[in-house]
């Protein structure tokens, strides 16, 4: 064999090896990498999250219509300690951009309605679910596999892909945009959903997760449909400063018993 030929399959044997290991040098297992990033974004005071999902396919209602393409484009800040979270954003569909803001204060949820202005009602998401950021990741324990290392934000990172389950994808996707839906929608998604798969990028510093994209493809009325989400965690522990405006502070009060904060 060629000496150069050698040298290079020894090096790129190395350089794989090494893409399983943690910066102590002891090589872990795909689920340990997991388990240590539960861990890690479980013990959590406060994080940034960003999300982008692009819903696109024939509309069910309308397919003489064409294609549709529904675009909404989220910033998030969660204060864990002080039980405060807040999301801004726009939804595009049809041409049109609707702005989005939604404060959570303890247990009361202020959203600013396109047409109706600040509104609140009680919060219908756990401080107990958003404490553990973990539940964020899609890996959960199976069908795992470690497809190497990239770099996000300039961290180096594990990426693992799986295959989530609808259900593990509607329950983030609901604590993102500040409320679970209705049960009839919850089974129409889940009933929908065709195929899914879901990567990571893990940071092997500190096994926090930066990224998530998923795709999920599923079927309407007939009608073929892609979903694919970003994530972005960022701002790990950070101060949020997160206040409640003025205009938010004199929201209508939509819950059945007229609840304050």
């Amino acid at each position: 064999m060629d000496q150069r030929i050698y040298v290079f399959l020894v090096v790129g044997f190395l350089m794989f090896s090494l893409g399983c290991l943690d910066d102590g040098g002891t090589k872990l297992s795909v689920e340990e990498i997991v388990t240590n990033s539960e861990t890690a974004m479980n013990s959590l005071d406060s994080y940034a999250l960003d999300m982008d999902l692009l819903i696109s396919g024939e509309n069910p209602q309308s397919p003489e219509a064409g294609e549709m393409a529904i675009r909404l484009e989220s910033s998030s800040k969660l204060d864990i300690m002080n039980k405060r979270m807040y999301t801004s954003g726009t939804m595009d569909m049809e041409g049109m951009s609707m702005p989005m803001e939604t404060y959570i204060i303890g247990n009361m949820q202020y959203s600013k309605a396109p047409m109706a202005g600040w509104v609140k009602q009680e919060a219908e998401m756990s401080w107990d679910d958003l404490a553990e950021a973990g539940k964020i990741s899609m890996v959960g324990n199976a069908n795992l596999t470690l497809e190497g290392g990239e770099v996000v934000d300039g961290v180096d990172c594990y990426v693992i892909t799986t295959v989530p389950t609808a259900e593990t994808i509607l329950k983030i996707f609901s604590q993102e945009i500040g409320g679970s839906g209705s049960m009839g929608d919850a089974k129409s998604f889940l009933e929908s959903v065709k195929s899914m798969t879901s990567k990571e990028w893990i940071s092997k510093s500190d096994f926090r997760l930066r990224k998530t994209h998923i795709t999920v493809d599923l079927e309407s009325e007939g009608s073929p449909i892609s979903v694919e989400i970003t994530m972005r965690v960022y701002d790990f522990n950070e101060p949020m400063n997160i206040k409640l405006s003025e205009e938010a502070k004199n929201a209508r009060d939509m819950s059945p018993m007229g609840g304050r904060i």
